[in-house]
């Protein structure tokens, strides 16, 4: 009984000694690991116009999360000013925008955009941020612990510690990408990558 207790006290020590050192790992690298990408999936006249009875092009968007080792969620949150269009030399702004998701890794999330007849390019902004451990951290350090370890934690341990769970990291960047939607550009159909 008494050597028992000498383990999980034992372990509780070394869990909290790993806190201190693997806690940036858990951290840091789902942040780093994130580069979206917007890729043009078509262009296509539309039926509808607009106030100045100018024709209407539907632009199929994807904001894709590349593959990474963490397998981290890519957190999209849409701006005021998302999408603008450029016809001329004047911007103008879209009705419309990035809304807000979660993309899966190797995943990625379409937009539907419609814009006028003769713009040469639009302008897609919106912020994102990698999936971060908000809860259960001293579960996720225990679970990586070797085997003999973890069997000999106290039940009460778990249940304090509480299940793993992700959500959206706290540290937002600015995706801002000019895309290309003329008919005679062919960079039009290329993948564009944040900055």
């Amino acid at each position: 009984m008494r050597s028992a207790s000498i383990t999980a006290v034992v372990c509780c020590v070394l869990i909290g000694a790993l806190i201190i050192v693997v806690d940036r790992r858990l951290k840091d690298p789902h942040l780093q690991a994130l580069h979206p990408m917007l890729n043009i999936v078509s262009v296509g006249v539309t039926n509808a116009i607009d106030d100045a009875l100018r024709p209407m092009l539907l632009v199929k968007l994807t904001i894709s999360n590349a593959p990474n080792k963490f397998d981290s969620i890519l957190y999209v949150k849409g701006l005021d000013q998302t999408v603008e269009a450029q016809l001329g030399t004047n911007w103008i702004r879209i009705e419309g925008s990035c809304t807000n998701c979660g993309v899966l890794a190797s995943q990625s999330h379409e937009i539907k955009l419609v814009i006028p007849e003769g713009s040469a390019a639009c302008r897609v902004s919106f912020k994102y941020t990698g999936s971060s451990l908000f809860n259960g951290r001293l579960t996720a350090l225990a679970i990586r612990l070797p085997k003999f370890l973890r069997s000999a934690l106290p039940r009460f341990f778990w249940e304090w510690s509480g299940p793993i769970m992700y959500g959206p990291g706290s540290e937002w960047l600015y995706f801002d990408k000019l895309v290309p939607v003329g008919s005679n550009n062919e960079a039009a159909n290329d993948w564009v990558h944040n900055k």
